[in-house]
């Protein structure tokens, strides 16, 4: 499984380690090559998340489908994935069920 943290700031650190301790292999994307997050994600890219587009060719050439991911709920980047994300979930829009449940970190208390 696949966690995606969309703007890797120092606010996504907890998500990011919290993640990874459940097995989750984590891909951080942020704009600042020194952004925080970026140095405890198992794969960092540094990409324009403002962009989407560069976002997802990403993950298809990583060949990453919608059910191996998750997306980490951090400040700004679930604002950003959540105003784009038809593409990659296929849901009708980012207020469905569907996509909330991708979106939204459901990880079982250890």
């Amino acid at each position: 499984m696949y966690a995606l943290v969309i703007g890797a700031s120092s606010e996504s650190v907890y998500a990011i380690n919290r993640a990874r301790s459940y097995g989750m292999k984590v891909l951080a994307f942020d704009g600042d090559k020194g952004a925080e997050g970026l140095k405890y994600a198992d794969e960092s890219f540094v990409v324009d998340i403002r962009d989407p587009e560069k976002i997802y060719s990403i993950i298809d050439r990583k060949r990453i489908h919608p059910e191996e991911m998750v997306v980490l709920p951090v400040p700004i980047g679930r604002y950003l994935i959540r105003s784009s994300s038809n593409g990659i979930i296929s849901a009708n829009s980012f207020h469905s069920p569907a996509f909330e449940s991708i979106c939204t970190l459901r990880l079982p208390a250890p």
